[in-house]
Parts: C-alpha cells; structure tokens; sequence
C-alpha cells in the first residue's frame, strides 16, 4: 500500500507543476492592453445602415437605395505618419454562428470593393495622433458577383422560407484589411456583419454611430488632443 501511495505522488507533482506553469503562462503580465493605442489598429467598422431589405430579388436600404457606406475608425499612433493601404470585401455569411470560419475564401458571393486603395489623411485622422475616422466607402449590394449570385440563389428559394426565416433573413459579412503600403504580410482584417432580413420586418436595425457617441462630441477630434507624455 505504501508502495502505490508513493507512485501516486510520484505521477501528482509532475502534473500539478505542469498545471501552474500553464497558468502562469496564461496570465503572463506581458501580454499587451488592448485597451491602449499603440500599434496599427482597427477600432470600429461603422456601417449607416446595419439592416437592409431583401425582398426576394432586389436589395434596398431604408433610404431606397442599394448601397450602404462603411466609415473605418484606425488607429496608427506608432506608425508616424507612414502610409497605409486597406481592401474591401463582402460575401454571404458561410455560418460563423454555427461554427464556420470567419472568410470569403471559396464562397461563390464574394465580391471586391477595393483592392490596395491608399488610406488619405482626414480631419479626423491627423498627426501627431493618427486616430480617427477614413473617408466613408459606398457598398453597392446589387453590384457584381455577391449581388448577381443571391439574386439567382437566394430568389430561387426565398419563396419556400418559412415566416420567422423570412423575417430574421441572412448575413452579409464585410471585410477590412489594413495594413501598412510596404507590407502587405502585416495586414489586419476584421469584419462587419450587415443583416438582410425580408420585407415583413418593417422597421430594420438601427446602430448609434460611433461618431457620435464618443465622449458626447459630434466626431472624433477629442482624439487629437491626447496628451503627449503619460500622466
């Protein structure tokens, strides 16, 4: 019996020392506060529409249009002044809600909005802060390939779809890639998700602009006015 306690033992500490070496590696002080502006970074993909219409064949927003604008908020704060480029992209939602990756890589919807288009200086985003908001990009929906493809996919069975289907509709993911002009390989991308419910549902999602909200100002230019040295 004495003997088994000791193997016991033996096969414990090994464990319980692996264990608090993962812990300690987990909660590692040097992991970098996302919280502080630093390197290049995204911090919001704003869309004027969140919700648009599809009733069957046509795409629409609540204004009657096809295209929604995306207005990216980017942070560069160590990047002085250097120069950025970012693309655009769109496709229906392959299921990232039921476990799908997050990409556009093979979906017959996938269309191009920029590619390798130069980020311009704004009012908003301004040396010596280089944070704020880009110039606002249209996205036309009923445009090339996503708009061609879930015309003739999505129309072909949007006459089947239950009620609650109709109304709750599908998703549109929108992808930004930043990243400086000389070094595509250093690219972030993040996405938004833009909701197309049918017609049934009348009154469609409405964001607060992230221009607005900030700290009770109409944009960001409270941003450029951060103080130069840590308090």
């Amino acid at each position: 019996m004495k003997r088994s306690i000791s193997k016991m033992r033996m096969l414990l500490i090994p464990g319980i020392a692996m264990t608090a070496a993962l812990a300690s590696g987990c909660g590692s002080e040097k992991m970098p506060k996302y919280s502080i502006l630093q390197s290049l970074r995204v911090i919001a993909l704003q869309l004027d529409f969140p919700e648009v219409n599809f009733d069957g064949t046509n795409f629409s927003t609540p204004t009657a249009t096809t295209a929604v604008t995306l207005t990216p908020v980017i942070s560069d704060l160590y990047g002085a002044g250097r120069s950025l480029s970012y693309n655009l992209y769109h496709c229906v939602d392959p299921g990232i809600g039921v476990g799908a990756p997050p990409t556009c890589t093979g979906n017959p919807t996938r269309t191009s909005v920029q590619t390798s288009q130069a980020v311009f200086a704004t009012a908003d985003f301004l040396s010596p802060n280089f944070t704020g908001s880009l110039t606002p990009v249209s996205i036309d929906l009923a445009s090339g390939t996503l708009g061609a493809t879930v015309a003739a996919l999505y129309a072909a069975k949007f006459g089947s779809l239950t009620a609650a289907q109709k109304f709750n509709g599908f998703s549109i993911l929108i992808f930004f890639e930043l990243y400086p002009t000389s070094d595509e390989s250093k690219k972030i991308t993040t996405f938004k998700r833009l909701i197309v419910s049918g017609p049934a549902k009348g009154t469609k999602n409405s964001n607060p602009s992230a221009l607005t909200f900030l700290e009770g100002s109409t944009n960001l230019n409270t941003t450029q006015t951060l103080p130069s040295v840590k308090s």
